[in-house]
């Protein structure tokens, strides 16, 4: 059984602080049913690649509600943030444009 049963909005709800660095800047958001949490890494240089990480809650085979995760780099650098992984109700993958961070 999952402890909480939604994500936070933001990152100041986590009560950390997560500071930029020289080369990204970060962002955390949720979806409006907080049922799962996003974190941008935005890069500060167009020769760098964008980064995005997923923690959703889906259901597992057998019925439980369980956390997935996903984390996804661009293919190729660019500016801005990539496209947010893909939710479903029995999975979180990375999206096109996007692939799996070590891959």
């Amino acid at each position: 059984m999952l402890e909480h049963a939604q994500f936070v909005t933001d990152q100041q709800q986590l009560g950390i602080a997560l500071s930029n660095s020289l080369n990204y800047r970060y962002t955390v958001h949720s979806d409006a049913n907080r049922l799962y949490a996003v974190h941008d890494a935005e890069p500060l240089s167009v020769s760098l690649r964008p980064y995005v990480g997923i923690a959703g809650m889906i259901q597992s085979t057998t019925g439980e509600a369980v956390v997935a995760t996903a984390l996804c780099e661009a293919e190729v650098p660019q500016a801005g943030t990539t496209v947010p992984p893909l939710v479903s109700n029995a999975a979180i993958a990375c999206a096109a444009g996007t692939e799996p961070v070590g891959k």
